[in-house]
């Protein structure tokens, strides 16, 4: 990642406790020239009164998934907007979370529910961004457990 005249930008991405917010915590502590962008899923279910019970009671009912697609949007656009204000100042960040929203859209609601959030303003705004040089984009992975760990 080019850092020395530009703001570097990580993404960490990844399933669900593999270590996205440790690693990204330990980092800035290490490195207080990075801001920390936590996940923004929960703020902005918060804002908007919705529980993990919601969307989980939605996705088996197998509505439409609207109101998931709604929410994976929003999502989508805080994100955005944050990425845009540190990266506009030139700082240096680390975020616990990315494209996640439209890894979500097409597990829960299909190839369809992601091209268009692919579509959507926010989505081409950051995919632009996370090719260029100063942004690295890391997928972690679960690591397997064995008896002999």
């Amino acid at each position: 990642v080019a850092c020395m005249q530009m703001a570097c930008c990580v993404i960490l991405c990844g399933a669900s406790s593999v270590g996205k917010t440790t690693l990204a915590t330990e980092w800035c502590k290490k490195n207080p020239e990075f801001h920390h962008i936590k996940e923004v899923a929960r703020d902005v279910m918060k804002e908007n009164s919705i529980t993990r019970l919601d969307l989980e009671k939605s996705l088996k009912l197998k509505t439409d998934g609207k109101e998931f697609m709604e929410l994976q949007l929003l999502i989508l656009n805080r994100q955005n907007k944050i990425e845009q204000d540190l990266c506009g100042e030139l700082n240096s960040f680390v975020s616990d979370r990315g494209p996640d929203p439209i890894c979500y859209a097409e597990l829960h609601c299909g190839k369809k529910a992601a091209d268009w959030l692919l579509e959507q303003p926010a989505a081409k705004s950051c995919m632009q961004r996370y090719q260029s040089d100063n942004y690295l984009v890391a997928v972690l992975c679960p690591l397997s457990t064995t008896s002999d760990d």
